[in-house]
């Protein structure tokens, strides 16, 4: 439920397979976890530094924390090309939900909240909902269905039932014209 973020790495082809042989090697391997030094950013800084000939974890700090690693990724030239060739951003599902509620408009933002008043209970006949366009109820439903598929990860064993009944109601309705739209933000490498 995180958002994820590409970044694609200016290597040759026999770097590439260099890193990727290596990380094979060391598939399955346990290693000690320590949050500030030994850590997720090491550990890549560690794996590009086999074919990259700067330190990416400069040894002054105490940790290496992931930010720093992009920071040093995004300012590091190899082969005379920025190292970090281009950056992409995969948002995370609470993410896409915040953003189409954020794009209904009040009413429909009530509407949304009279059907889903209570964690397990759906009022589909609710008055701010029933008494909207059919256009506007579909941008609706389709935010719920989003946070419905979204609340499906924890422990509650309702949601299925409370998705399912979304569904059969968003199912009679026309396409929605909800602009799902979203940019995103900038890069931490861009700080």
């Amino acid at each position: 439920m995180r958002d994820l973020w590409h970044y694609q790495l200016n290597l040759t082809n026999d770097e590439a397979s260099l890193v990727m042989a290596h990380l094979f090697e060391i598939v399955g391997k346990d290693y000690e976890y320590l949050f500030l030094s030994q850590n997720c950013a090491s550990r890549i800084a560690r794996t590009l530094e086999l074919v990259i000939e700067e330190d990416l974890t400069p040894g002054f700090s105490p940790w290496v924390a992931p930010e720093d690693l992009l920071r040093a990724l995004s300012s590091t030239m190899h082969h005379g090309r920025p190292l970090l060739a281009k950056t992409r951003h995969i948002p995370s599902r609470r993410l896409i939900t915040q953003h189409e509620y954020a794009a209904l408009n009040d009413r429909q933002q009530r509407a949304a909240n009279a059907v889903w008043p209570s964690e397990n209970q759906l009022l589909m006949d609710a008055p701010e909902f029933s008494e909207l366009p059919a256009v506007q109820q579909s941008d609706v439903l389709d935010t719920l269905l989003s946070h419905a598929f979204l609340r499906q990860t924890g422990d509650s064993n309702h949601f299925p039932e409370i998705e399912r009944q979304l569904l059969q109601a968003r199912l009679r309705l026309p396409q929605g014209n909800a602009d799902n739209s979203y940019t995103a933000p900038p890069a931490v490498h861009g700080w």
